[in-house]
């Protein structure tokens, strides 16, 4: 009787055994009965469902629906593209192992376990209390039965090691990104064996570029363009946040466009080119990723910078100066470049004679004083101790400090920061800044010597007095020689008279500095020899200066080698009777032409 029982329970357990059994689907079928829909669609996408409809045996830890929820806006979607098949193949293989592994047999394993799924690479298998985990995902519902494996419900999608390429698609941040690395034909490259790093703008980031930019760049047509914009973002080798808090900052870095980028810190943000790194060291299976808030364009070099950037003024200059050559060199450079208002703050004239081809050394001077041949973002000036020195091409410093927030070059402020070039960058000033000036320079720069300038150059003074001095020169203004007789001035300039100017503009200069402290401190009045002979008569009226009839209008105006004191009447040396006769000739003839052009004018 008993063996009877036991009979009929064999007989029954084997009837049900073989109804479940006939019950049952293949994997892909179970996973459409267990309404896992996204991965089902993920599966057609990916042509996986003859595979997985064969014979296995497979364990297939299944995301559901809300595990694909999970992942950023827009990736699913973006997956299940077709120019995105193999990636979404990989990432469903990662979910498959070909074995036959229900949970019972798993958790009899010494936990965690790796677990070779179809792509070849692991899964750690481990126990979060009494569920399954496979890497971060939950085992929400083992062993779903079906004829060709088994299928245990997870909670998360589980990503293997990716490729830079297929990061940045399983990210969502970088749909703008794959697209034009796609169209510029660098996808094959950037799934290679690299390593690169790639600083990695976000869709955001393209955003921020004028209207139209990014649809134009993706058109074939443009396509050398985009190439070179997208290899800009690219360094050859592995480049760590690590390594980079170990450079010497700023630094310049190669990139495989050929083109350096400057990478610098500002605070513990790690900047480039001024883009600011918002997320570092993602890992790719060839190399990393940092993620930046801007698109990095190729600059070009500092002179077409300045002419994009439309300093048409400091560009004019630079020309005139002849120093586009050194500024396209190699640098690296920093310039703090006036724009053309910090242009227009210099006296009425000024630009105009300085870019004349007699001031060229004056206006390279004044140039070169912009120019550092260093590399000074405002990461690196957050790193000084301000005020600072900084050493200029001209020779000499500037002083860097700060006013607030603002930065300060010497009493200029800069009102656009690290604009970057090819060979350096740009900080926009809204002053032009002036070294130490010879008398000369200082008397081209200050607009109101222009008939003096002219008048030292004609006389062939000016070495004499760019020499090293030092001078005290009593400078008559451009209105101190048009209070002189008509025609005075250009008959002095004439070749024939250049004895007779040169020993009037001696006249003006004494061979030693003599400050107004000097002058104060003299038993006036008191003669003063001249550097031409002769003397003149310094003494006070009031609380003013006079040298002979000349009224002293400013005092102390210094330069690298002596002093000027301006004065408002061009002082005549005591001459000879020689000179003397020709003086009253000339002014003679002066007033004789008058007469006659008046009585031809009245009849």
């Amino acid at each position: 009787m008993q063996l009877r029982i036991i009979t009929t329970f064999a007989i029954l357990f084997f009837l049900q055994t073989m109804r479940l059994q006939a019950q049952l689907v293949d994997i892909v079928q179970t996973a459409s009965n267990e309404n896992l829909t996204t991965l089902v669609t993920a599966i057609t996408a990916a042509d996986l469902v003859t595979a997985l409809k064969g014979t296995g045996p497979f364990t297939v830890f299944a995301p559901n629906d809300a595990a694909f929820n999970k992942l950023p806006d827009g990736v699913v979607a973006d997956l299940v593209k077709p120019e995105n098949k193999a990636t979404l193949s990989k990432i469903l293989q990662y979910h498959v192992t070909a074995q036959n592994l229900t949970s019972t047999a798993i958790l009899a394993m010494a936990l965690p376990i790796n677990l070779t799924m179809l792509t070849s690479s692991n899964t750690i298998v481990s126990k979060n209390g009494a569920n399954l985990k496979v890497n971060d995902g939950v085992v929400v519902k083992p062993d779903v039965y079906a004829t060709n494996g088994i299928i245990h419900v997870l909670d998360s999608v589980i990503l293997p090691a990716l490729d830079i390429v297929e990061t940045a698609v399983t990210n969502g941040a970088f749909k703008t990104l794959v697209t034009a690395i796609r169209a510029a034909g660098l996808e094959t490259t950037l799934k290679g064996t690299g390593p690169f790093t790639v600083f990695a703008p976000t869709d955001a980031a393209f955003n921020k570029l004028p209207p139209g930019t990014v649809a134009d760049l993706l058109k074939p047509e443009n396509k050398d363009k985009l190439v070179r914009i997208l290899q800009y973002h690219v360094l050859s080798g592995r480049v760590s946040s690590a390594d980079i808090n170990g450079m010497t900052l700023p630094v310049q870095v190669n990139t495989v466009a050929n083109v350096q980028v400057i990478v610098d810190k500002n605070g513990n943000t790690i900047k480039v080119n001024g883009a600011t790194v918002t997320t570092i060291d993602v890992s790719n299976t060839n190399g990393l990723i940092h993620v930046i808030d801007q698109v990095l364009l190729p600059p070009t070099d500092i002179v077409q910078t300045a002419t994009d950037q439309k300093f048409t003024t400091l560009v004019t200059a630079i020309t005139a100066a002849d120093l586009v050559t050194a500024l396209k060199g190699t640098g690296p450079f920093t310039v703090f470049a006036p724009n053309d208002a910090a242009f227009n703050k210099l006296p009425d004239g000024v630009v105009a004679d300085l870019v004349k081809p007699e001031n060229k050394a004056t206006l390279s001077k004044i140039l070169q004083y912009h120019v550092t041949p260093n590399l000074i973002t405002t990461g690196a000036i957050s790193r000084m101790v301000l005020p600072a020195n900084v050493s200029m091409l001209a020779g000499g410093s500037i002083i860097v400090s700060k006013d607030g927030n603002t930065v300060k070059v010497n009493n200029a402020a800069v009102i656009v920061a690290d604009v970057f070039n090819s060979n350096g960058m740009i900080h926009a000033i809204d002053s032009v800044i002036l070294p130490a000036l010879d008398i000369v320079e200082t008397a081209v720069t200050n607009g109101i010597f222009k008939t003096l300038v002219t008048a030292i150059r004609a006389a062939g003074l000016e070495a004499t007095l760019k020499g090293t001095g030092p001078f005290t020169v009593f400078a008559p203004t451009d209105a101190a020689f048009n209070k002189l007789p008509n025609g005075t001035v250009a008959d002095l300039l004439k070749p024939e008279n250049k004895e007779k100017l040169t020993n009037i503009l001696k006249y003006h200069v004494i061979g030693k500095r003599v400050s107004s402290a000097d002058i104060n401190a003299m038993k006036l009045p008191e003669k003063v020899e001249m550097l031409g002979g002769g003397t003149v008569t310094v003494t006070k009226d009031g609380n003013s200066i006079k040298v002979n009839d000349a009224l002293i209008t400013k005092v102390d105006v210094t330069n690298t080698n002596g002093l000027i004191h301006v004065i408002d009447t061009v002082l005549m040396p005591v001459v000879s009777s020689a000179m003397s006769f020709y003086l009253n000739q000339v002014f003679f003839t002066i007033f004789l032409s008058g007469m006659l052009l008046s009585y031809r004018l009245y009849v």
